[in-house]
């Protein structure tokens, strides 16, 4: 067995000159931006309903959250044999409504966008109770005073609750950023970063080159570099939110 050898920074070299790298890491970042933003709308929308007058808003929320606190692996597997386009479960559903087959993960076009779709799915609940908590600890007194000021329903949720929601929705947003990016379970599971490295993350790229490459020390100069680019990206949240100019009445969020 050939002993370890020091090679200096020529790992982070090699990393910064593949073009697959770069393809990896856009990848990664697309699948991050448009999954966070969409489980983070969806999530919101989830903990306004349930934090109305819902009938049965207890179940509402066990039935969102089961997903959250089911395996990975089970639902990628469960989600592998709905996107099936011979079989599958969505492309007998959409039939009924006179749409044609679709491929799903087994389209270059499609397949990012279906590990979107579960995504969501999956961790919309989890961010609709963060939201729940947030909302529930805002005092009802700013909701009477704005409705005494003629406030309607979308007037006090722009000025009132959005703005008192930051120091959660920057909590989301940090939690939403790192699970996008660290996307690896689906991909392995569902696609093997394919078709046509279309759902290529960089997760998956570390794991091909330790374990499918023996890279060892060239995957652990990628981590570190994706750990880089992590802190950088959550730093940028973190300020942009402090700084986002979110005011209620007048005043500093």
């Amino acid at each position: 067995m050939t002993p370890p050898k020091f090679v200096g920074i020529e790992n982070y070299i090699l990393a910064l000159k593949d073009p697959l790298f770069y393809h990896s890491l856009l990848i990664t970042f697309e699948f991050a931006f448009l999954s966070q933003l969409i489980t983070m709308i969806i999530g919101l929308s989830l903990a306004l309903a349930a934090n109305s007058g819902l009938r049965g808003k207890g179940i509402f929320r066990i039935v969102y959250f089961l997903p959250v606190v089911t395996s990975s692996v089970a639902i990628s597997l469960m989600w592998a044999y709905m996107f099936d386009p011979i079989y599958g479960v969505l492309n007998s559903f959409i039939k009924l409504f006179g749409f044609a087959p679709q491929p799903w993960i087994f389209s270059s076009k499609e397949a990012l966008l279906s590990i979107i779709v579960m995504t969501v799915w999956q961790w919309a609940g989890y961010h609709m109770f963060i939201f729940l908590s947030g909302l529930q600890a805002i005092p009802d007194e700013y909701y009477k005073a704005a409705v005494i000021d003629s406030a309607g329903p979308i007037k006090r949720f722009f000025k009132i609750t959005l703005p008192l929601l930051k120091p959660t929705i920057l909590f989301v947003f940090v939690l939403a950023t790192i699970g996008g990016l660290q996307i690896f379970t689906p991909i392995y599971i569902m696609t093997s970063g394919g078709p046509n490295y279309s759902t290529y993350t960089l997760m998956y790229y570390i794991y091909q080159q330790a374990f499918h490459f023996l890279k060892f020390g060239y995957a652990d100069a990628v981590a570190v570099l994706f750990l880089a680019v992590t802190g950088a990206i959550i730093g940028v949240e973190a300020i942009w939110l402090r700084k986002g100019g979110l005011t209620y009445y007048g005043q500093k969020a």
